[in-house]
């Protein structure tokens, strides 16, 4: 059986190229929830469950999202929340799926519930702008995500932390399925 883990990190880290990589070896994806609007090519309920912002607190305040602070969901400037699914501690528990938690809050309850591997990816400034820009984003779009990665700072000394700075995402998946014993 394939064994579950979870992944945080700020934006272009690399997190969806992982995913996409590890899909390749059985793994299911688990979508955190998010009031954001989707991007062009993704799909709700896949990439990530799109919620309105009062269906999102609603959830919060009926136990449906990890966080219990509603605050550590909010990315101030970006005016968008994202949240853990509860229902994630029995899926991850389960075997064979691998989430992205959004906020680490939710990454270290989940983390501390279930005894799943964490690991945090990191990357440097120059190279988020860089793929950043390779997306298309604006200026104005780049420094709000760059700045959003503050939200990422402290670190939980649970986190795996792997640099993908200098890595290809199909290494980086690689490395990550090696340490969960795939």
């Amino acid at each position: 059986m394939l064994k579950s883990f979870i992944v945080t990190g700020a934006s272009a880290t690399g997190k969806s190229t992982l995913l996409k990589n590890v899909v390749r070896f059985g793994y299911r994806v688990l979508p955190s929830y998010t009031t954001r609007q989707p991007r062009l090519g993704e799909k709700d309920g896949e990439d990530y469950v799109f919620l309105s912002e009062a269906d999102f607190l609603g959830k919060n305040g009926s136990g449906e999202i990890l966080e219990e602070d509603v605050s550590s969901c909010f990315i101030k400037d970006s005016g968008v929340y994202y949240g853990t699914p509860s229902f994630w501690v029995s899926e991850v528990s389960d075997g064979g799926v691998v989430g992205i938690a959004m906020t680490l809050p939710g990454a270290e309850k989940l983390h501390h519930m279930t005894g799943v591997a964490w690991f945090h990816l990191v990357c440097s400034e120059i190279e988020r702008y860089t793929r950043l820009r390779y997306r298309g984003h604006t200026d104005e779009e780049i420094g709000i995500r760059l700045h959003t990665g503050m939200w990422f700072r402290d670190i939980p000394k649970c986190a795996i932390i792997l640099d993908t700075s200098e890595t290809s995402p199909t290494l980086t998946a690689q490395d990550i399925l090696n340490m969960v014993g795939i």
